[in-house]
């Protein structure tokens, strides 16, 4: 994988497991490609497939990042709690508690079929979209078809708009994540796409990672347990951020982010073109506040001046 500041390319194997093959072996001429002129070579195995992507695949969504706003809660929030949220977000992502027993591995049954209707009306009224939580990587069937028929089928029971995914499918059979987002796309059409990859296709580790899978999300979430210890260094800039990589919209975990307070740490995704959701609105009232009164009046500026043309891309 190679990125500079206009986009870059990538060059991944998949281990076919149906097939005896050798590993693959990537070469690089000189071995410091820090500097211009040098050359790659990757030698693949028969039975193996490859994955060539230039990137970024498409525009950066510059109207979608601005209003576009995520709210991030559990459960079965209270209706007078969404219309409140609803003044500052437009996308409501339930997390695995609104399943029975609330397990990332499944089974995914609806806890309180009463409840969870409640809540999606009441956020469609506010003009949210719903995102229900999805885990396919822990999920204890490992069909991606079966996986996709009974999301298929919730979406329609239950008529929330679309999904967060905490992670895609582990290891390295990256083509099975590919195959699984784009059948995702084409099911919620223009809906919201929320997706978690701290461990990324096609290895299952934080870095390297496929823009050509998370091209099809619009927003990202990375940087849960990493160690980051600068708001200038690499993995931040060009793992965290998606700009002329995917295009789609990086969110930051960042919950072992190091020196930086978290207005800080805001700020410093900004800079990247990156945003935010609003994780848990009440659980943590300085947090609270830190939304509320800094960041969504930070975003309305910037959105502002983007309009005007203050802010050139």
């Amino acid at each position: 994988m190679a990125i500079d500041e206009r986009g870059g390319f990538c060059l991944y194997p998949e281990q076919r497991l149906a097939f005896s093959a050798g590993p693959s072996v990537l070469t690089a001429v000189p071995g410091d490609t820090s500097q211009p002129g040098w050359t790659a070579t990757l030698a693949a195995q028969p039975g193996k497939r490859v994955a060539l992507a230039v990137f970024p695949p498409k525009s950066f969504p510059w109207e979608q990042s601005f209003k576009t706003r995520l709210i991030h809660s559990n459960h079965y929030p209270a209706s007078d709690d969404i219309r409140a949220w609803s003044r500052h977000g437009n996308v409501l992502i339930l997390h695995q508690n609104i399943y029975t027993p609330g397990q990332s591995s499944g089974p995914y049954v609806i806890k309180d079929e009463i409840e969870f209707r409640r809540v999606i009306a009441t956020a469609h009224e506010a003009g949210m979209q719903v995102l229900a939580y999805f885990n396919p990587g822990a999920y204890r069937v490992r069909d991606a078809d079966k996986a996709f028929e009974l999301l298929r089928g919730l979406r329609a029971e239950y008529g929330f708009d679309s999904f967060y995914f905490d992670g895609l499918y582990r290891g390295d059979d990256w083509s099975k994540s590919y195959v699984f987002i784009r059948r995702i796309r084409e099911l919620v059409g223009d809906k919201a796409i929320y997706t978690h990859s701290t461990l990324n296709p096609p290895a299952g580790q934080p870095s390297p990672y496929c823009p050509f899978i998370d091209a099809y999300s619009d927003f990202l979430l990375r940087g849960e347990g990493q160690t980051i210890k600068s708001v200038d260094g690499p993995y931040l800039r060009y793992v965290i951020g998606t700009y002329n990589i995917s295009n789609s919209i990086a969110t930051l975990k960042g919950d072992k982010m190091e020196g930086v307070s978290p207005q800080e740490k805001l700020a410093a995704m900004l800079r990247l073109h990156g945003r935010a959701r609003w994780a848990y609105p009440g659980l943590r009232v300085e947090r609270d506040k830190l939304f509320v009164d800094w960041y969504f009046p930070t975003l309305d500026r910037m959105a502002a001046e983007h309009a005007a043309g203050m802010a050139a891309p």
